[in-house]
């Protein structure tokens, strides 16, 4: 009977070390660990079945393999902007695709690519893919501040155009700063304009003769240019057919938007013309405004058409020489893209009961969530506009649907969790119910190797207590990320064990009084 006794403390001693051990391991788990444990041990607990979860699109996912940015210059100045041209291949990828900037107190730069330039110095901007395979590229910018000119070294500063014009040019002027472009707020006059003008940047040569192209910043001439305008008239541009990223310019030229077109035209008297052009953008009569921006490289050499609104609209064609006589229109349609979504949003930590939440797709371009509405359906939830609010932990579907392309739709499954129960069963399970097994394991062993119950009872105590501080200390920050000490866990634990602890005495006692009764009852053998 002793020997059974004794295998029974050693087992239950062993058992004591185990969960000992398994609660210093569960102690150790980083936050986001402990809380992905305890949130599988909730959806156990609720019925909720997490391999029903489905985040991802079942599109083909096809990788970036090469990155290729651009930018018009690499000299800036303070408080200007300028948006980066991406070359992406294959087209068709489904990987993202994101920027970031190497000194965000120089330049910052959005998912969109435009960087805005905020202090003197250098920076580098990455645009990199997300995929597992690391493309990347990378352009270096100077950044000066031109309002201090004080800071310039002017004899650096300088015009760029050719010396000598024919009549009836119109050429935007470049401008370097230690031979590197740059672009800055700043007045260019011209002292004889029968000569010549200036429009902006433009310089509109008008007769035979010279000038001098002055800029100025503030009341300060900062640069000089003389230009000699000869003999020679060129002809207005006859346009016979234009081209946007070198496609033919149809009836209706469809553009996709947010996407950056570059237009360009075929002359007819190409070689005696100008060829500098202003671009109209008739507005919609519907919306009361243009559904496309026109915008021109600072040398004035690229027309850029980009769609900023679904509708279509017609641009009609001028020269700058002469911009009160429009000389060629064509039609484009701006049209939402396709949306090849990969994935849906997935906020970090789940999904939660009573938070509000704007659910969004994943795309290689974010361009491409223009025009799509999504509908939710499940348990308990409430919809107000573009967000969701889910009432009740358990599964919803989300299906998102093209506005534009109704055979466009995409679904998920989508789980939520109740972040108040999964707290509780942490506590619960983690906390009290790991130490009830503890105590309750405790008394066996305590109590049958230290025959004094008042000594056994405290080193059991002691035990108990000892494995719930430790299980605290193990969570600083010194051992482990995102978790922290907490004394009223510690007195959680210690509820638990002493529950564990009353069981396993009360039912030794029962057992005891058992085999007690039993032992009276039995009949003397004489």
């Amino acid at each position: 009977m002793f020997a059974y006794k004794k295998r029974f403390a050693v087992l239950a001693l062993v058992a004591y070390i185990l969960t000992a051990l398994v609660i210093f391991a569960l102690s150790l788990q980083s936050g986001d660990g402990s809380g992905k444990l305890s949130q599988a041990v909730y959806a156990f607990l609720a019925g909720i079945n997490v391999s029903h979860e489905k985040i991802e699109t079942d599109v083909e996912r096809v990788d970036i393999s090469s990155i290729a940015i651009k930018a018009n210059s690499s000299v800036f100045c303070v408080g200007q902007s300028v948006t980066l041209k991406t070359d992406v291949l294959p087209s068709a990828h489904t990987e993202e695709l994101t920027f970031y900037s190497s000194n965000e107190s120089v330049a910052t730069v959005n998912q969109n690519g435009k960087v805005t330039f905020l202090s003197v110095g250098t920076v580098n901007v990455y645009a990199v893919n997300k995929g597992q395979t690391a493309v990347s590229n990378v352009l270096s910018f100077m950044v000066y501040d031109v309002s201090d000119i004080s800071s310039l070294d002017l004899e650096k500063l300088k015009i760029v155009i050719a010396d000598e014009l024919p009549t009836n040019t119109a050429k935007a002027i470049g401008l370097t700063y230690d031979d590197e472009p740059v672009y800055f707020n700043y007045k260019l006059v011209s002292t004889n304009e029968s000569v010549a003008e200036t429009k902006g940047v433009y310089v509109i040569t008008r007769g035979e003769g010279q000038t001098t192209l002055q800029l100025t910043l503030g009341d300060e001439v900062v640069s000089s240019k003389q230009l000699t305008v000869t003999g020679e008239v060129l002809e207005e541009p006859l346009i016979v057919s234009a081209k946007l990223d070198g496609e033919p310019c149809k009836d209706l030229s469809k553009v996709y938007l947010g996407k950056s077109y570059e237009l360009t035209f075929e002359l007819s008297n190409e070689e005696n013309a100008t060829k500098s052009y202003i671009i109209y953008a008739h507005y919609d009569e519907q919306s009361g405004r243009s559904p496309v921006k026109i915008s021109y490289a600072k040398s004035g050499a690229r027309v850029v058409v980009q769609g900023t609104a679904c509708g279509s609209a017609t641009l009609a064609v001028c020269s700058r020489t002469r911009y009160e006589d429009e000389v060629f229109f064509f039609n484009v349609e701006v049209l939402p893209p396709p949306a090849l979504a990969v994935a849906i949003n997935k906020p970090e930590g789940g999904y939660q009961v009573g938070i509000a939440y704007s659910p969004e797709l994943i795309v290689a371009d974010d361009y491409a969530t223009v025009g799509y509405d999504f509908t939710v359906s499940g348990k308990d939830y409430s919809k107000n506009g573009k967000t969701v609010t889910f009432n009740a932990a358990g599964e919803y579907k989300v299906t998102f649907t093209s506005i534009y392309y109704p055979e466009y739709e995409y679904s998920f499954t989508l789980l939520v969790f109740d972040g108040e129960a999964e707290g509780a069963v942490r506590k619960g399970v983690g906390h009290f119910g790991l130490f009830a097994a503890l105590g309750f394991l405790g008394v066996f062993w305590a109590f049958s190797f230290i025959k004094k119950p008042v000594y056994s009872a405290i080193i059991d105590l002691v035990s108990g207590l000892g494995v719930a501080t430790m299980s605290e200390i193990f969570q600083l920050s010194f051992f482990t990320a995102a978790r922290g000490f907490s004394p009223l866990d510690i007195l959680l634990d210690l509820g638990g064990y002493a529950l564990g602890s009353a069981i396993a005495l009360a039912l030794t006692f029962i057992v005891y009084k058992i085999v007690s009764s039993r032992r009276v009852s039995s009949p003397k053998v004489e």
